[in-house]
């Protein structure tokens, strides 16, 4: 007999997140320690990178330069 399922448990979904932060008015997404992730329109995003990119963000130039890089070829 199988025991009752606890759904109290969490579920793992083996979905890594990461802390960025996203500039809601030019769509650009920083690394937290990134000198330009501050300001009026910036606030933090935790989520995956595949997630800000599928929402078609872009990735700071300074920050996250190679993922820049890879995302133009």
């Amino acid at each position: 007999e199988t025991p009752p399922a606890d759904d109290s448990e969490d579920v793992n979904t083996d979905v890594s997140t990461e802390i960025y932060y996203l500039n809601v008015k030019t769509g650009k997404f920083h690394i937290v320690s990134c000198r330009y992730a501050e300001g009026d329109n910036v606030v933090e995003y935790e989520g995956t990178l595949d997630d800000l990119l599928a929402e078609s963000k872009t990735p700071c130039g300074i920050c996250l330069k190679d993922l820049q890089k890879d995302n133009q070829e």
